[in-house]
């Protein structure tokens, strides 16, 4: 989602789901995104395998929540409308919901250049984001913004952000925490 002069608002919100859904969900051969327009408004559509519906919802529907908050604050930022909308899934079966498996290694250059991405594209001023490794699979993820930045902005992103990287941390195989704070 590298964030390039040349790309919209309603095409950084799009890639920035496609990204987190290439983590958190397993048949990508099977997902569809659809980007469609209604005078100045956007809306992302994504259509999944039934397997992946689950990932993508998350508990109490706090995944979908994040992703429809997240695309709406990138919209926000450009003053313009974008909206998200998880369809009913067409093809697949549903799966048993698989335990959480540890892994030592996991795609933690990804992530943090996703994480950086994200904040990016919604704060003001840009952010410096570190991740480190911990025992029993323990990883942390921490979000410095820019001191500027205004709390009430850095306490919304990470109630986004926050549920979409412990998802994307467990399907890494990371228990991922993500400590999000104002650089002093």
């Amino acid at each position: 989602m590298k964030t390039t002069q040349t790309q919209s608002p309603e095409q950084i919100a799009a890639s920035a789901i496609e990204r987190i859904l290439n983590y958190i969900t397993f048949h990508p051969e099977d997902r569809k995104l659809n980007l469609s327009s209604l005078g100045r408004s956007w809306t992302i559509s994504v259509r999944l395998h039934q397997a992946d519906q689950p990932r993508a919802v998350g508990a109490k529907g706090s995944h979908v929540r994040a992703l429809t908050d997240l695309v709406n604050r990138i919209g926000r930022r450009a003053a313009i409308p974008i909206s998200f909308r998880l369809l009913e899934p067409e093809v697949g079966k549903p799966e048993r919901h698989a335990p959480f498996s540890g892994q030592e290694d996991w795609d933690h250059e990804g992530v943090r250049e996703l994480a950086s991405d994200i904040c990016n594209s919604i704060l003001k001023y840009p952010v410096e984001v570190t991740s480190f490794d911990g025992d029993d699979f323990n990883s942390n993820l921490e979000i410095a913004a820019d001191i500027r930045e205004p709390k009430e902005a850095i306490d919304d992103l990470g109630l986004i952000i926050t549920p979409l990287f412990n998802a994307i941390g467990k399907a890494q195989g990371r228990l991922l925490t993500v400590d999000l704070h104002s650089a002093q």
